[in-house]
């Protein structure tokens, strides 16, 4: 018995009286993938211990996980397995079986129920009582699926699902950052044990997320929905100091989703957070140009996960804008790598022979005022950058640090509200500017983009991190997720011809005045609006693409990352 989105598993392991068992049940075809990963890095030997996984096999057809691993299923030839559902199915597949006695079948009843019948005498009885109601038995395993005593869902009924919504630019070489697996690592902060680390899924369908540990290998299946769409981990998933360690999870989802990182501290004294939107493994590639901000009394941080086994990692650092020291560092699947330094390490390049993940940040910071809070954020790869970028307004924060990075030499033109300046970026290296209300910049090279918005002196909010797609990065619909225990907001850049328009779950948007600026051959525009914790959509009437990013505050704290970015398919 399998479902759209999983496979039939079989896993022989020892347990740890040193017996040899045995665990079937449906899996995630991302979940068998991984196990096979894991099992030609550490082949079973005969001196395998207890707890020890020996073998693990996927099939795609029903009860196919009842041989293999060198046994052989011995009770399909004695007795029967048959869907066991009753209630109101209203179109759903039912998902539970019973295996029968050796005196029962598989039957069927559009009353509606499905499950076992005694074959001489509930059949009997039955047969009386419910030939009305389209009573069926038969004989094989599972036979009990097809005879329509389910009732049809008809299209627009109150129980039907919504049609997922797709992205597809024709003339553009873009899809959506959406994806069904990810690797979330969550870098040392300033209270290691005070961390809670947590993701936030982004989609209004209903689905089944497996989440493994780096550290434990142990897997977890859990159901998510627009209302259920947090997960929180153990502290162990994070990293507490530098060095090569299991510290990490992975989550393949059922069906595409946006996924977003959040680390959280409350303590009786002090407050902090920070978040990052998760790219999905198949669009993590293997060169990044680390993007951080000027330390303040904490160290700066760089964190590496490997996805696949023997892993080369090349780190040329750079240290306040000079370069500084090169490592190399060999990781298997899994392993993660933390680096820290108590100087600004932007413009260090990494290099790896596979795809890795990175995440760039700092312990904790300070800028302006506000209190200390950590930053993180996971790094775009050097060939998902742009050339054209709209800075767009940030709720409450007047003032802030836009930070510009580039991997060779490049010109800059940005265009303020009442100014134009020319800027230059020598290679690996950076520019910053303080940033108001919008801004409009073009390079003449693909570049890389921050935005730090300054913390306030009243403490009503904190410094964070957080990237800034370019404009050919931009979407036409988000779905996207809203932590709680925050005064959240969002931004919004858009053409100023496509202010009105937008859609927020349904309902039209209504916003304020916003801010405008001429850059290039368009004028661009940005608004802000809060927003409430959950999942939600934001669409336009014209299906216009836009930026859109999701940012909050405390007290004490704050946080913020972008809904989503359309990434680049023809890197090569």
């Amino acid at each position: 018995m399998t479902f759209y989105y999983q496979v039939c598993g079989l896993e022989k392991f020892v347990d740890s009286y040193g017996d040899v068992r045995y665990k079937l049940g449906c899996f995630l075809p991302a979940v068998c993938d991984r196990r096979k990963r894991l099992l030609n890095l550490n082949p079973p030997t005969s001196g395998s211990g207890t707890g020890h996984t020996n073998c693990f096999k996927c099939c795609t057809s029903d009860m196919c996980n009842t041989n293999g691993c060198g046994e052989t299923d011995s009770f399909q030839h004695n007795s029967k397995v048959c869907y066991n559902c009753e209630g109101s199915l209203r179109g759903d597949v039912c998902r539970q079986i019973s295996f029968c006695n050796t005196n029962e079948i598989c039957m069927s009843i559009t009353a509606p129920a499905i499950g076992r019948r005694d074959l001489e005498t509930s059949y009997k009885r039955d047969i009386f009582k419910r030939s009305g109601r389209n009573l069926r038995c038969c004989q094989g395993h599972l036979c009990n699926k097809e005879y329509g005593s389910l009732p049809t869902q008809k299209p627009g009924s109150q129980n039907s699902h919504p049609t997922p919504t797709s992205n597809i630019f024709t003339q553009s070489p873009h899809i959506n950052t959406r994806g069904t697996s990810f690797l979330l690592v969550f870098p040392q902060t300033q209270y290691p044990g005070c961390q809670s680390p947590q993701a936030l899924i982004g989609t209004r369908q209903n689905g089944i997320v497996n989440t493994f540990s780096f550290s434990s290998h142990y897997n977890n299946s859990i159901q998510f929905s627009p209302k259920q769409y947090n997960i929180h981990f153990n502290k162990s998933v994070a990293m507490t100091s530098d060095g090569t360690f299991l510290h990490g999870v992975e989550l393949s989802f059922s069906s595409k989703v946006s996924l977003y990182a959040l680390t959280y501290c409350n303590k009786s004294t002090e407050k902090y957070s920070e978040g990052y939107m998760a790219i999905p493994t198949n669009f993590l590639s293997t060169k990044y140009i680390v993007p951080m901000y000027t330390s303040y009394s904490y160290n700066a941080l760089i964190v590496v996960a490997a996805y696949k086994p023997n892993t080369i990692v090349n780190i040329h650092q750079k240290r306040n804008k000079a370069k500084y020291t090169f490592k190399n560092i060999v990781l298997s699947a899994y392993e993660t790598y933390q680096i820290s330094n108590s100087y600004d390490l932007s413009g260090t390049l990494i290099t790896s022979t596979e795809p890795i993940a990175v995440v760039s940040g700092h312990e904790s910071n300070y800028i302006a005022g506000g209190g200390y809070n950590p930053f993180m954020e996971m790094i775009l790869p050097s060939d998902q950058w742009d050339r054209v970028y709209v800075i767009p307004h940030i709720a409450r924060r007047p003032s802030k640090i836009v930070r510009i990075y580039s991997n060779q030499p490049t010109n800059v033109t940005v265009h303020y509200q009442f100014k134009i300046e020319s800027k230059s970026i020598p290679e690996r290296s950076f520019v910053d500017f303080d940033h108001g209300m919008i801004s409009y910049f073009n390079a003449s090279n693909d570049v890389m983009v921050m935005v730090f918005p300054k913390g306030l002196a009243d403490y009503s909010g904190d410094a964070f991190m957080m990237t800034v797609p370019g404009i050919n990065q931009y979407l036409s619909v988000y779905e996207f997720a809203v932590p709680s225990e925050f005064t959240n907001y969002i931004s919004i850049t858009v053409l100023s011809n496509a202010v009105d328009g937008f859609v927020l779950d349904g309902h039209p948007m209504h916003h304020e005045n916003g801010s405008h600026i001429f850059g290039g051959p368009n004028h661009y525009s940005t608004f802000t609006m809060p927003i409430h914790s959950g999942v939600h959509q934001i669409s336009h009437t014209a299906n216009v693409r836009f930026g859109l990013w999701v940012y909050g505050d405390g007290p004490k704290d704050g946080y913020g990352y972008p809904a989503g970015i359309a990434f680049k398919t023809n890197t090569k």
